[in-house]
This record gives C-alpha cells, sequence and structure tokens, in this order.
C-alpha cells in the first residue's frame, strides 16, 4: 500500500468515527431524597415555603419559589484627544514681538447595551393526610448521566456522502465494533 491509500483510509477512519455522539440518560432528580421525608424534616432542610396549599386530596403542597434576576451590561467609550501649540518671536530694530497660536481637538466615541433575564425556578411538594411527601414538582435539579455511543443512522449518512465503495465496509466494521463494546445509540 502506498502513503496516499493508507492517508485515504486513516481519512475515513477518523470521518466515521465523527458520528459517535454524546448520549445523556436520565438519572433522577435533586429532591429524590424528599420521598418519604415528614414535613419537619422538609421545613429543617428547605426551609418554610413560600405557600402552602391543598392538594385536593386531604394533604398539602409546599411551594418554594425563588425568582432571579440578572442584568449585564457593557459600555464602552473612547477619547481621542490632540493639541498643539505654535509659537513665533521676531527681534528687529531693538523690540521683539511674539504670535503664538494653540488648537486643541477632543473625539468622544460611546456605545454601551444592557441585558435584563429574569428566571423563575420552584419546587412543589406533595404531602399527603399524615405530611410525609409523596411526590414533588420542579423546573431544576435533574441529574443525566452521559455516554458516548455510535449514531447507525449518522454513520451510513456519513458512508453514503463519502465514496460509499470504500466507507461502506469501513461502516460495517465499525457498527460492528460498537455493538459488540454495547455503544449503540438507542
Amino acid at each position: 500500500m502506498n502513503k496516499l491509500t493508507i492517508i485515504f483510509l486513516a481519512f475515513i477512519s477518523l470521518y466515521l468515527t465523527s458520528c459517535y455522539t454524546t448520549a445523556y440518560t436520565y438519572n433522577g432528580n435533586v429532591l429524590d431524597n424528599v420521598i418519604g421525608s415528614n414535613k419537619n424534616e422538609i421545613l429543617r432542610t428547605l426551609g418554610v415555603p413560600e405557600r402552602s396549599m391543598d392538594d385536593g386530596k386531604g394533604g398539602t403542597i409546599l411551594i418554594y419559589e425563588q425568582f432571579s434576576q440578572t442584568t449585564i451590561s457593557n459600555a464602552n467609550i473612547r477619547s481621542y484627544a490632540k493639541g498643539s501649540t505654535s509659537g513665533l518671536l521676531i527681534y528687529g530694530y531693538g523690540s521683539a514681538r511674539g504670535v503664538s497660536s494653540t488648537q486643541a481637538r477632543q473625539t468622544t466615541y460611546a456605545s454601551s447595551y444592557s441585558e435584563t433575564t429574569n428566571s423563575k425556578s420552584y419546587r412543589n411538594i406533595f404531602l399527603n393526610q399524615n405530611n410525609i411527601a409523596y411526590d414533588f414538582q420542579t423546573n431544576f435539579g435533574a441529574k443525566y448521566n452521559s455516554y458516548r455511543c455510535l449514531d447507525k443512522t449518522k454513520t451510513w449518512l456519513c458512508a453514503a456522502c463519502f465514496l460509499p465503495v470504500v466507507s461502506v465496509p469501513v461502516a460495517i466494521i465499525s457498527i460492528n465494533k460498537a455493538k459488540k463494546n454495547g455503544e449503540i445509540c438507542d
């Protein structure tokens, strides 16, 4: 095999390995440990809720809310100044005459922007009649595990787009290797 063929095959292999992707699996929420806790334990951990309401089943919903506002601003000011002074003194016949000239100039450029973002995070914890938490709702705190896997669709698209005669066999080998190692995306 000549060097050009080896480089070409290495390029195809790298091209097909780019068909690997990172996938995520949901692994729960930071509030999972709240389930089964009693109201006193929740109040000790999270504090007093902003409000509470009836859940319609004889229990209570503890509602925790947090509002935040973030402002990002940027101001850019550039200033240029230039000044010059020139003078002339003439001696003649025992006297002196003087002339002086001063010039000053300043230019200022200014630009700015400001961006404000409002966000709300909440935790609703559902308590049954015995004040034991049985469920929760929240918009934050999800935990995910990431893993690397081969996407068969992307692999076949890559192979079809790049010299199928050579890249299809490489795609078959890559898919079989990923199956053997359990790296196929669901």
